[in-house]
């Protein structure tokens, strides 16, 4: 069973990583799908399949990721530093990715809080790591942003 060339190309631009949404916009049966996930291709997220059955690269993670997560997603951290090979690759990385919010960006205000100290934070890992989150979300800002 042959994948037709538009499928193919979809696949080398993606680094072999596809939607089970793109592959039926493409022609491509469910039950092909099924098919071919129980003998040659691995299921790496849901509805996010890889057309091989090694293990996902580092790169093909973070292709899965954004295409799980959506077309407004973006790799981030430790993520988006071994894509631009400036961290070294660690075998099994999670993929940190981040999600616009819905919604239209003008007005949208992003204020800081205080990250909650972890298990094993210093004072110092503390004052380093602040937490955005939107400013609609109902906590309240401290510090400058408190005056805003």
């Amino acid at each position: 069973m042959d994948l037709p060339p538009p499928v193919l190309d979809l696949a080398r631009r993606q680094r072999g990583v596809l939607t089970r949404r793109q592959l039926t916009q493409l022609g491509i049966s469910p039950a092909q799908v099924r098919w071919r996930l129980g003998r040659s291709w691995r299921l790496v997220l849901p509805g996010v399949v890889l057309r091989d059955w090694a293990l996902p690269s580092d790169l093909q993670r973070g292709i899965a990721a954004l295409l799980y997560a959506g077309p407004r997603s973006w790799l981030s951290g430790p993520s988006a530093g071994v894509l631009h090979r400036v961290l070294a690759p660690t075998p099994r990385a999670q993929a940190h990715v981040l999600v616009a919010a819905p919604g239209p960006p003008e007005g949208r205000r992003v204020a800081v809080y205080p990250a909650h100290a972890r298990r094993g934070q210093t004072s110092r890992d503390q004052r380093s790591t602040p937490l955005l989150v939107p400013a609609e979300s109902g906590r309240r800002p401290c510090g400058r942003d408190a005056a805003r």
